[in-house]
């Protein structure tokens, strides 16, 4: 595919591969993690962001080692020519926890969307999603907060605008964007995504109306 280059005031795109030397599988395979946490795992916390946290660290924990498992025995089995593609939802993976991907065997084998969490800046709550290529941690924004869930625009409270999505190219699996949840809804951010140029498009969400991300 061509190099896209064209930045505008929400997108940018990195290059990782600008010498043109990594070789692209023939095949990927898209691991999915979805878990089941209970809304009493969740608290809103008036002094973080009038925002939600997951409150249970030790149950993510179990579950990622789990999921560890699960994809250290598929890489095993794995030739040389197939990527690997893991996935993990929205508000999945704490800030804390999201380091624990180095401890994996074959980790920078892997790509991995590490979930989305909240950030802090300045006193400033901001929604990002680590993506992880080589092993290498990068972050990319969530632009439009979900409206009377993470932005209560009467209380002034809640969720920063974020301020750039990452197009990322060069890659195993070729080129990919990940949006978060309510950006996908968001038209006048998608029309700015290069959609039909890229060979993977993800959208990572906390919500139980999956539907209307599809179309």
């Amino acid at each position: 595919m061509p190099n896209l280059h064209v930045h505008n005031e929400f997108v940018t795109f990195l290059n990782l591969d600008p010498k043109g030397t990594v070789r692209k599988k023939k095949t990927v395979r898209v691991a999915l993690f979805q878990p089941r946490w209970k809304p009493s795992q969740f608290k809103k916390d008036l002094e973080r962001g009038f925002l939600y946290w997951h409150t249970d660290q030790s149950a993510v924990s179990r579950w990622l080692k789990e999921c560890r498992k699960i994809v250290e025995e598929l890489i095993v089995e794995a030739d040389n020519d197939t990527g690997f593609l893991l996935i993990f939802p929205e508000l999945s993976i704490p800030e804390n926890l999201v380091d624990e991907f180095k401890k994996w065997k074959f980790f920078d084998k892997c790509i991995i969307i590490a979930g989305s969490t909240y950030y802090n800046d300045n006193d400033k709550y901001y929604s990002k999603a680590c993506v992880y290529v080589g092993g290498e941690p990068h972050l990319t924004d969530k632009i439009i907060p979900a409206p009377n869930t993470e932005k209560i625009e009467s209380a002034g409270k809640g969720l920063s605008d974020g301020h750039k999505i990452k197009v990322f190219q060069g890659t195993e699996i070729g080129s990919f964007a990940v949006l978060i949840c309510s950006d996908y809804l968001a038209q006048h951010i998608e029309r700015l995504i290069p959609i039909h140029q890229l060979d993977l498009y993800i959208v990572i969400s906390f919500d139980s109306k999956g539907s209307q991300f599809l179309d």
